[in-house]
């Protein structure tokens, strides 16, 4: 649970070792720290919306976000997530564009607004921030490919276990063993791999009965991640 009466100090962050931040050195540190506007957003809050125009980033100290487009129709898709000690908004930052899907806080987060006058000042004096932006654009994008041609090439079974491995991974097992909760719905779970609900809960069901998960509610134990990780790579 988050501590709303903290106050958040950029040199004592918990997050800021995962984070790009961590680059940047102590008299930035503090510029920083003046400069950033930390917020608690509640579940299903938006930090912003799709086509609004980019005033600056934001960076994630507490809980997940969720990304979510919408098409030429009408139809709305979750394209990414966004985990603490991650920063929100660098490509519509770099590329002087709107932001080009809406963010939602999944659950309750805590999350620093920078604004782009800050991150130019800080750009320009901190070469080690730059590199750092740089590769987390260039692993979004592979990520972003990688994920288009598992959704032309695997079958729906390989890519739920690679969800389901990708979620164990960023949401904290649980000391009793490999178990953790999930903030998504099987909506959400059928929009990040490219299928129907139904066909993930089919896909969750048959695992289940062949022990390779067991739910309860929104929580989920893998009793062993080598054998779902054979689920991931299995020949269809």
């Amino acid at each position: 649970m988050i501590d709303e009466s903290k106050t958040l100090f950029c040199a004592t962050c918990p997050t800021r070792r995962s984070a790009e931040w961590n680059a940047v050195d102590d008299v930035a540190i503090g510029l920083l720290n003046r400069a950033k506007a930390p917020r608690i957003y509640q579940r299903g809050e938006l930090i912003f919306a799709q086509g609004d125009e980019c005033e600056g980033i934001f960076c994630v100290e507490q809980g997940t976000v969720a990304l979510r487009r919408v098409d030429r129709d009408g139809n709305v898709a979750l394209v990414n997530l966004i985990h603490a000690g991650l920063t929100l908004g660098l490509r519509s930052y770099f590329s002087e564009t709107p932001r080009q899907a809406s963010a939602e806080a999944l659950e309750t987060c805590s999350i620093c607004f920078i604004p782009s006058e800050a991150v130019e000042s800080l750009l320009n004096s901190n070469a080690g921030l730059c590199r750092s932006f740089l590769k987390h654009v260039a692993l979004d994008l592979g990520a972003a490919h990688r994920a288009l041609l598992q959704k032309d090439a695997l079958p729906v079974r390989n890519r739920t276990a690679l969800l389901l491995l990708y979620l164990h991974d960023h949401y904290n097992p649980t000391a009793n063993g490999d178990s953790f909760r999930v903030p998504l719905t099987r909506q959400d779970m059928a929009e990040l791999i490219g299928t129907r609900p139904e066909t993930v809960t089919r896909a969750l069901h048959q695992m289940q009965e062949e022990g390779l998960l067991a739910t309860s509610g929104r929580t989920v134990e893998i009793p062993s991640l080598a054998a779902m990780r054979r689920v991931a790579e299995e020949a269809d």
